[in-house]
């Protein structure tokens, strides 16, 4: 797809003379609610989806609908749509919409968005409403990003195995007590934090946290049961620190292990998690992280294996450290407070290169657009994926207690 550069150009001042040039491209509508999929490299813009099935009770009621869901284009106008995406890695972007309670996702990869759908379930509204996205994550090794789903009125988890935009296989997700098998679920007051590497077999696992500061793993395994375990610090069952909110996840040491980040106004603790994904050593950053700033994207921003820090200061002005374990490495890079309403969300790899780059919500004309600045030791040049549209869709992000 060609790529058409917009007419607008925004400059950030950088503090130390660094000047970051902002180029909007332009790219076809894309879903929530329209979509573009490549194929050999023509663009192909599909129907806006409509209903994609016809409620069936069956005999068992609608328990197991979240099983019979799909993410598709309106295939009977586009054959095509399910063969989109059978090969390239890449990365997955969801979004929720607030108002009709759909989830979507975007497959990005090489900087651009290549599938865009629509998730849906069978079966009737209310069933399809209270299960919402929770996670995103690769949760049986086989490097594609899966979908981590909660049901907000019984509890129930499922998962989603994904192939790009396509989804695979799909179960909710059971555990055994005494031989007796029954569906797993979590308590409204549980909450999930994220997803990371805690296991050291390559599928991410997914971080609860809930209102008595437990904080519980389920190291991952597919569509089966997943492992639950408690941290430890000194042999004991850690408890998240008291008035304290997750940050977020982060390898800072580099030893393929996710971290996480503690945050209560200028304090912050850092459980370094050992190799056995176990074990965590709770301690601080040698340097400390002011008050007057929020911790708002964590990754590895120059290729490093170690993640580093985009703090959002209180004048909206940015400050990127770049980390080695438990120092700041470089130089703090000071950058200038964005545009009103721009809005630096999370780290994703969205350009393909093994790097973590800054996801953002900016404003357009009529629309907001999703944005990413690619990072490879420094920011680049600014760049639109596609409009975000209206109607009540937000990208999702991770909530913290």
């Amino acid at each position: 797809m060609k790529l058409k550069t917009r007419p607008w150009l925004i400059t950030l001042s950088l503090i130390g003379a660094l000047v970051l040039l902002f180029s909007f491209q332009n790219c076809a509508p894309m879903l929530p609610l329209e979509g573009v999929a490549t194929i050999n490299s023509n663009a192909r813009p599909t129907a806006t989806p409509g209903p994609l099935a016809t409620p069936n009770p069956g005999t068992g009621g609608y328990t197991q609908n979240v099983i019979d869901g799909m993410c598709s284009d309106n295939v009977s106008t586009d054959p095509m749509a399910a063969t989109y995406v059978t090969a390239a890695n890449g990365t997955l972007l969801g979004f929720k919409n607030t108002t009709t309670k759909q989830t979507a996702i975007w497959k990005v990869s090489g900087g651009n968005v290549i599938h865009g759908v629509v998730c849906s379930f069978q079966g009737p509204a209310p069933a399809d409403s209270a299960w919402e996205l929770a996670g995103i994550g690769d949760f049986n090794g086989d490097y594609q990003q899966d979908i981590l789903w909660r049901n907000s009125m019984n509890g129930k988890v499922a998962v989603w195995i994904m192939n790009g935009a396509n989804r695979t296989q799909a179960a909710i997700l059971t555990r055994t007590v005494s031989g007796v098998t029954s569906d797993l679920t979590m308590t409204s007051d549980w909450n999930v934090e994220g997803v990371g590497l805690f296991s050291g077999t390559g599928r991410y696992s997914v971080v609860w946290r809930n209102n008595a500061n437990e904080i519980q793993i389920w190291d991952m395994n597919g569509v089966s049961t997943p492992t639950s375990k408690n941290l430890q610090i000194s042999g004991t069952t850690a408890t998240a620190p008291a008035g304290y909110s997750i940050a977020g996840l982060g390898d800072f040491n580099a030893n393929y292990r996710s971290d996480i980040l503690f945050r209560n106004g200028d304090s912050h603790v850092v459980w370094f998690t050992a190799t056995d994904g176990v074990a965590v050593d709770a301690t601080t950053f040698v340097d400390p992280l002011p008050g007057s700033s929020s911790t708002k994207v964590i990754g590895d921003f120059n290729g490093d294996g170690k993640a580093d820090l985009l703090l959002v200061n209180s004048d909206r002005s940015m400050t990127v450290r770049y980390m080695s374990y438990r120092a700041q490495v470089t130089t703090a890079l000071q950058i200038a407070a964005p545009s009103e309403n721009w809005t630096p969300l999370f780290a994703q790899d969205v350009t393909s290169d093994n790097v973590a780059d800054w996801i953002w919500t900016i404003p357009g004309p009529s629309e907001r657009y999703v944005s990413f600045i690619p990072m490879a030791g420094a920011p680049g040049l600014m760049r639109t994926l596609n409009p975000l549209r209206s109607g009540g869709w937000e990208v999702f992000e991770y909530s913290h207690k």
